[in-house]
């Protein structure tokens, strides 16, 4: 029996259920994305992008977006390169535009900082949802699996509820692929257009996803459908390849984008970068994108399949080559150095794979439905739980903690703490008088109070003289440009170690001394970051007392 358009009545009816899945699946990402997004206050990079959107507003100007003063106050970190001599940051404006967005319809908050992008990861999930749809039209098995892998995956949840381009560069990148690929199967010019205009904002988000993802789809397209196009279809790419150069060089060329922005990046090395890539393919591991005790099995039945003329879902080395082909790119232009040269050392700067979670979901969901077929639902049910709540699947060289994921992500947004940022706010907010000047240790959880307190008080610059002699202009009164030419009314040093106290005998110098005014009692480093390593998903314990936040207050030396 068949329908009105010609689809079995079966296929109907499980296509139609599909989508009640999706919509439901959706249901539950909105609110595990949004319950709880106000709890803990922005993170230093947050409190950076909310703090230029909030200028950007003040300053009413199209060039001005990145200027990062207030009138009173600039986040001064201690390397040169990340700021001009007009105090204007170097970088994508993508992130700070939205955000100015939501400040304007909603007012600056910690909650209107990131909805935005919440809405932005929402939107990449139905994406999603239609790039499987798309290469899946006949496997309900494969779309489901890869749904459920990312709409409980915690680094999903955690990575879109952030006020930085993590989101956007997600949505972004589904977008583009999905276009690519219609593109490429339908041969329609608007596809085309639709991928060149998705690239040209994803470049504005970040130049590094952008790239990356850029030559992965070259190389897919290179490996895999360079035959499926005429020379019409090839001579749009050009004139595609045209257009985003256009685009987009004038803004690379004028900030110098290759040039590292801040002054303690590493020199480029190309002896560094299989290294690098080695340690990205370890640590996809251990967040829990490709974990190894089953990733490693699936290769070789691939390899096995492949030897022995046996078919495997055409699409298993397509996103295999998007995973392989994105990390090489990311690992030869990632600005990240490599510190030893051993497997269990150093760690990747892992949230620069976040935008290959849905392509790690897919290739999971191929191998679930391998077994699905052959086990039926109950044996499949076991790897997919696990791959969801836990890290047991993961081989973990680097960190071999059991954690759990899903349910501590879930227990996390139900069960809000107080974090060391959320502390250190509360502190100043009652303690700190109008325009008194705060030095903060380490210099980037300045930038949290900027954010929340910048009309308050001054932030101590922690700029030194000599390599900051390109600063001639400054506009607005700024509280003194340099470290040397002025001594602080409080101190905060979040933890204590031998360089916070040099930093202590240093503000000493002259007839002030910094004298012990209160503790408080959390954990020095704030856990909310997104990064597996770097989350905790309760409230983290101090081991001792250098774990713990130290208020200081200026007072004259005894004569």
């Amino acid at each position: 029996m068949t329908n009105t358009i010609g689809m079995p009545v079966s296929d109907a009816l499980g296509q139609k259920r599909l989508t009640w899945f999706f919509i439901i699946l959706l249901g539950i990402t909105a609110y595990l994305s949004i319950k709880g997004l106000a709890d803990h206050a922005l993170w230093d990079d947050e409190a950076f992008i909310g703090f230029a959107a909030k200028n950007f507003l003040k300053n009413h100007s199209v060039t001005g977006w990145n200027i990062i003063s207030n009138g009173k106050n600039f986040q001064s970190y201690r390397d040169e390169k990340i700021l001009s001599g007009e105090l204007k940051l170097y970088g994508p404006p993508g992130d700070i535009l939205i955000t100015a967005l939501s400040f304007k319809l909603f007012g600056p908050s910690t909650w209107s900082a990131r909805f935005p992008f919440v809405i932005f990861g929402l939107l990449a999930f139905i994406i999603f949802f239609l790039v499987l749809r798309l290469h899946f039209p006949a496997d309900t098995h494969i779309i489901a699996y890869s749904l459920l892998l990312l709409a409980f995956s915690y680094s999903y949840l955690l990575n879109i509820r952030q006020c930085r381009y993590y989101a956007v560069g997600l949505f972004l990148t589904l977008l583009a692929y999905y276009y690519y690929k219609k593109f490429v199967t339908r041969g329609k010019l608007l596809y085309g257009i639709l991928c060149t205009g998705a690239l040209i904002a994803f470049f504005y988000v970040n130049y590094l996803f952008c790239a990356a993802f850029l030559i992965s789809l070259m190389t897919v397209h290179l490996l895999l459908y360079r035959g499926n196009l005429g020379k019409k279809h090839w001579a749009f790419i050009g004139a595609a390849g045209l257009v985003f150069a256009c685009a987009t060089l004038p803004f690379a060329f004028h900030y110098k984008i290759w040039v590292p922005s801040w002054k303690s990046a590493a020199p480029f090395s190309l002896l560094s970068k299989p290294i690098l890539f080695i340690r990205y393919l370890r640590d996809l591991d251990m967040i829990g994108y490709l974990p190894g005790i089953l990733i490693l099995p699936l290769t070789l039945v691939f390899i096995f399949s492949c030897k022995r003329k046996i078919a495997v879902h055409p699409l298993t080395l397509e996103i295999s080559c998007i995973i392989l082909s994105f990390v090489a790119a990311l690992s030869l232009l990632s600005p990240q150095g490599v510190k030893g040269n051993g497997l269990y050392e150093g760690l990747a700067d892992v949230r620069y794979a976040f935008v290959l979670v849905p392509f790690c979901a897919i290739l999971i969901a191929l191998f679930l439905s391998f077994l699905h077929k052959g086990y039926g639902v109950v044996i499949t049910a076991i790897p997919l739980v696990l791959l969801i709540c836990t890290n047991l699947l993961s081989i973990n060289i680097t960190d071999r903690r059991f954690r759990w994921l899903f349910p501590a992500y879930f227990y996390e947004v139900h069960h809000p703490y107080t974090s060391a940022y959320d502390a250190m706010v509360s502190y100043v907010r009652k303690n700190i008088s109008q325009d008194e000047i705060v030095f903060v240790m380490p210099e980037y959880a300045g930038t949290v109070l900027l954010f929340y307190l910048g009309d308050q008080f001054k932030l101590g610059s922690q700029l030194w003289k000599g390599p900051m002699d390109n600063f001639k202009v400054v506009k607005g009164p700024v509280p003194p440009l340099f470290i040397e030419d002025y001594y602080p009314d409080w101190v905060i040093s979040l933890g204590m170690n031998p360089s916070r106290e040099e930093q202590l005998r240093f503000l000493s110098r002259g007839p002030y001394q910094y004298v012990f005014k209160d503790r408080l009692d959390v954990y020095w480093q704030d856990m909310t970051r997104p990064e597996l390593p770097l989350h905790s998903f309760m409230e983290p314990k101090p081991g001792n007392p250098g774990e713990v936040i130290y208020i200081l207050k200026r007072q004259e030396k005894p004569k």
